[in-house]
């Protein structure tokens, strides 16, 4: 096998990096300035659709096998299977709804949970967390009565489905689900919540 020399551009490549300040590299967080907020500390996270979307392919799994139950004869195929049968639709008179009717529940709940995430997000600010609507004409000083001041934060955990919040004033938990990057959270509370 022959060596090649490195080509210049890597060298320069290997060079920028090396240059670059720690800083340049960080994490990027997935989300906007709230209106009315700090630009360099106040985060509105960005939905991030996982759950709507699992929920959404579950509802499917749920709702295609009942529209496919009849002999394979009958089934309408897309145009290029040329196979003997099978794994098609079936006419309306051999659908049953009635099986089909928990695949069609997880559908709505999928769309009201992508709706849901949209309109209420995750908001990190410098000294507190919360979610706020952001369909709603919520001021700053209308969206601090939704948040838990770090301050007033006893513990905080990262669940597999949201964050639960255990606060110091009404001893009980809050919890916030995970429609957001976790990991950007997590960067940001181990950050500015001191326990």
């Amino acid at each position: 096998m022959i060596m090649m020399p490195p080509r210049p551009s890597i060298i320069a490549l290997a060079a920028l990096l090396l240059v670059l300040p720690p800083s340049a590299s960080s994490r990027v967080i997935k989300g906007s300035t709230p209106v009315g907020g700090d630009p360099t500390a106040d985060v509105l996270f960005d939905p991030n659709p996982a759950i709507p979307a699992l929920t959404l392919y579950a509802g499917f799994q749920g709702v295609l096998p009942s529209l496919a139950k009849c002999p394979n004869e009958l089934q309408f195929q897309p145009p290029w299977y040329l196979g003997d049968g099978g794994s098609g639709l079936c006419p309306s008179e051999y659908w049953n709804l009635a099986t089909a009717a928990p695949g069609f529940v997880l559908l709505a709940a999928s769309a009201w949970l992508y709706a849901y995430a949209g309109a209420n997000r995750l908001v990190v600010t410098e000294r507190a967390v919360g979610v706020v609507n952001v369909g709603a004409d919520v001021t700053a000083e209308d969206a601090r009565e939704y948040l838990i001041a770090f301050n007033d934060i006893e513990a905080y955990n990262l669940l597999p489905f949201g964050l639960s919040v255990t606060t110091k004033s009404e001893g009980g938990s809050k919890f916030f689900p995970l429609f957001w990057d976790s990991n950007d959270v997590k960067a940001l509370l181990e950050e500015r919540v001191r326990l």
